[in-house]
């Protein structure tokens, strides 16, 4: 599929035959925000099956099963929240936060 490419001083602007331009830097705002998403979805996933797992093997309990599950469920939504202010950091370094 054709497409040009202009470089610039301040940029790189993708041109297409299908669509208008997108300059590079809203290309890589989308690109980290789907790795947020993608990130959160697979955290998500891997904590809830590990916390699953553990529930499964360590407790009999409904309420212990339930509690090592969101405990799992947790632990991998806070490691993709982690990346996420990782990567979307330099976008809310001048802003200051009122106490």
């Amino acid at each position: 599929w054709p497409a040009a490419t202009a470089a610039t001083e301040l940029g790189v602007v993708l041109t297409s035959s299908r669509g208008p331009s997108v300059s590079a830097e809203t290309s890589m705002d989308e690109n980290k925000f789907d790795r947020v998403v993608e990130n959160v979805v697979r955290g998500g996933t891997y904590g809830a099956l590990a916390g699953a797992a553990a529930a499964l093997l360590l407790f009999r309990h409904p309420s212990s099963r339930s509690c090592v599950f969101t405990f799992g469920l947790g632990c991998g939504m806070g490691a993709a929240y982690s990346d996420a202010a990782k990567d979307f950091g330099a976008l809310f370094e001048g802003v200051k936060r009122e106490a």
